[in-house]
């Protein structure tokens, strides 16, 4: 289920990109990254076996997306 919220947070940024033309600045290409980097280690522990290192790319992804979200404001 989360890793389909984040999925639909990103595809609805790319949607307004794409077809509104509206350039996503510095800071939300940063944070789209750490969407991505997170849905990645869920996705880990989907094809191979629940480990702890996933969730630990997941959390590091989620405090630097956090991190970049309090620089944007």
């Amino acid at each position: 289920v989360m890793i389909c919220a984040m999925f639909a947070v990103l595809m609805g940024a790319f949607v307004v990109q794409l077809f509104w033309h509206e350039l996503p600045c510095p800071l939300c290409m940063l944070q789209r990254a750490g969407f991505i980097a997170m849905i990645y280690g869920l996705l880990m522990n989907l094809r191979y076996e629940i480990k702890p290192f996933h969730y630990t790319i997941t959390l590091i992804s989620g405090l630097f997306t956090a991190a970049v979200a309090l620089r944007q404001i």
